[in-house]
C-alpha cells in the first residue's frame, strides 16, 4: 500500500493508525518506517515519531523512530539533546545504543561529544553502550590525546568480557606498531578470566606478531595449560597455521588426541593432522590405531572418517570399515562405517548381505534404521528385498 498507493488519500491516516494500534512490533516498525520516507514533509510527523521513541512497548519501534529521527530531522532545534536524553534513559540497551551511534556519527564536531563518549564508556551500567562508545571513540577520535591509554584501562579494568574483547581487537588493530602492545595481549592471553578475550589474544598475537621471539613458545604452552578448550583449539590452529614445518609440531599434535581432557581439541589435533601431514609416513597407521583403541568415541568417528575419505584406495579400508560395523561399541561409529562403506564400496561383493545383516541384528535402532534406507535406495530390485521389509514391518 505505502509503495503503490502512497497518493490516494486516506494512506497516511491509515499508516499512522497501523504505528499507534497494531499488536504487531514488525507492522508498526514497518509502519514508522513507510511514514518517514514517504510523508516526512507532512504536519506532524516529527511529533509522530518523538511520541513513539518515548511511548513504544517495543524497542525495535523506538529504535527505528529515533533512527528516522535522526536522519531526517537532524537539523530541527533540540534534536542532539533529546538523543542525550534517549542515551540515558531508555530502558533498552539497543535504543541507548542506537542513540549514542548517531550522536557519535551525526553530531562529532559538535563541542562536548568526545567527553560525553568518555563519560559512557566509563559509567553506563550497560556493557554494549559502552562497547559501542569505545568503537565509536576508537574510529572516529583515534588520534586524540590519552584513547589508547583510554583503551588500555579498559581492556584490563572492565568487568564484563564483552567490552574487554572490543577493545582488545581495536588496540591491535589500530594500534599495532605502538610500544608496549604486544606485551598487553600477552598479559591478557596470561591472566584475563574470560576464554573469549584469551581467545582472542591468541589470534591477534600469532596473527599479527608471528615473527617475534617467544611467539611459538606462548602458545604452545596455551595449548597444553590453558583450562578453556575454546583457547587450546585456537592455539592448536595458529601453530598449525603459522608453524606447520617446524620440529615436533606433528609430536606435539599426537600428543594432544591422546591426552587432551577435552573431545573438541583432540578433534581439531586429528584433522589437523589428517589433512596437513596426509603423507607423512605412518600417518594411515596412526589413524587406523586411533580407529580401533581411541577411547574416546568421537575420536574414533573422526579418525575413521578421515581415512574413508583419504585414504579409500589403500589396501584393506574395506575391511577396517566393516570390523568397525560390526564391533565398534559406540552406534555413531558403528552408523559412520556403514554409510562410509555404501558411499565408497556399493559395488564390492558382499555389500548388500552385509547391510541385512546390520538390519537385523544390530542393537541399535539408528543404524537399523540406516541400514534399510541404503538397502532401499540402493538395492530396491534385488530379489527378495521386498520380503525382507515386509518381515522388518511385522516383527
Amino acid at each position: 500500500i505505502a509503495r503503490a498507493w502512497k497518493n490516494e488519500p486516506g494512506i497516511l491516516e491509515l499508516l499512522k493508525q497501523r504505528v499507534v494500534s497494531d499488536e504487531s512490533w514488525q507492522v508498526r516498525t514497518e509502519a514508522v518506517r513507510q511514514i518517514a520516507r514517504g510523508w516526512k514533509h507532512e504536519p506532524g510527523i516529527f511529533e509522530l515519531l518523538k511520541q513513539r521513541v518515548v511511548s513504544d512497548e517495543s524497542w525495535d519501534v523506538r529504535t527505528e523512530a529515533l533512527r528516522q529521527i535522526a536522519s531526517g530531522w537532524k537539523h530541527e532545534p533540540g534534536i542532539f539533546e533529546l538523543l542525550k536524553q534517549w542515551v540515558v534513559s531508555d530502558e533498552s540497551w539497543d535504543v541507548r545504543t542506537e542513540a549514542l551511534r548517531q550522536i557519535a556519527t551525526g553530531w562529532k564536531h559538535e563541542p562536548g561529544i568526545f567527553e560525553l563518549l568518555k563519560q559512557w564508556v566509563v559509567s553506563d551500567e550497560s556493557w554494549d553502550v559502552r562497547t559501542e562508545a569505545l568503537r565509536q571513540i576508537a574510529t572516529g577520535w583515534k588520534h586524540e590525546p590519552g584513547i589508547l591509554e583510554l583503551l588500555k584501562q579498559r581492556v584490563n579494568s572492565d568487568d564484563d568480557s564483552d567490552v574487554r574483547l572490543e577493545v582488545l581487537r581495536e588496540i591491535a588493530r589500530a594500534w599495532k606498531n605502538e610500544p608496549g602492545i604486544l606485551e598487553l595481549l600477552k598479559q591478557r592471553v596470561v591472566s584475563d578470566e574470560s576464554e573469549d578475550v584469551r581467545t582472542e589474544a591468541v589470534r591477534q598475537i600469532a596473527s599479527g606478531w608471528k615473527n617475534e621471539p617467544g611467539i611459538l613458545e606462548l602458545l604452545k604452552q596455551r595449548l597444553v595449560f590453558d583450562e578453556s578448550w575454546q583457547v587450546r583449539t585456537e592455539a592448536l590452529r595458529q601453530i598449525v597455521s603459522g608453524w606447520k614445518n617446524e620440529p615436533g609440531i606433528l609430536e606435539l599434535l599426537k600428543q594432544r588426541v591422546n591426552s587432551d581432557d577435552d573431545s573438541d581439541v583432540r578433534l581439531e589435533a586429528l584433522r589437523e593432522i589428517a589433512s596437513g601431514w596426509k603423507n607423512e609416513p605412518r600417518i594411515l597407521e596412526l589413524l587406523k590405531q586411533w580407529v580401533v583403541y581411541g577411547d574416546d568415541m568421537f575420536v574414533r568417528l573422526e579418525a575413521l572418517r578421515e581415512i574413508a575419505s583419504g585414504w579409500k584406495n589403500e589396501p584393506g579400508i574395506l575391511e577396517l570399515l566393516k570390523q568397525r560395523l560390526v564391533f565398534d561399541e559406540s552406534w555413531q561409529v558403528r552408523l559412520e562405517a556403514l554409510e562410509q562403506i555404501v558411499s565408497g564400496w556399493k559395488q564390492e561383493p558382499g555389500i548388500l548381505e552385509l547391510l541385512k545383516q546390520r538390519l537385523v541384528s544390530d542393537e541399535n535402532s539408528d543404524v537399523r534404521l540406516e541400514a534399510v534406507r541404503q538397502i532401499v535406495s540402493g538395492w530396491k530390485n534385488e530379489p527378495g528385498i521386498l520380503e525382507l521389509l515386509k518381515q522388518k514391518l511385522i516383527s
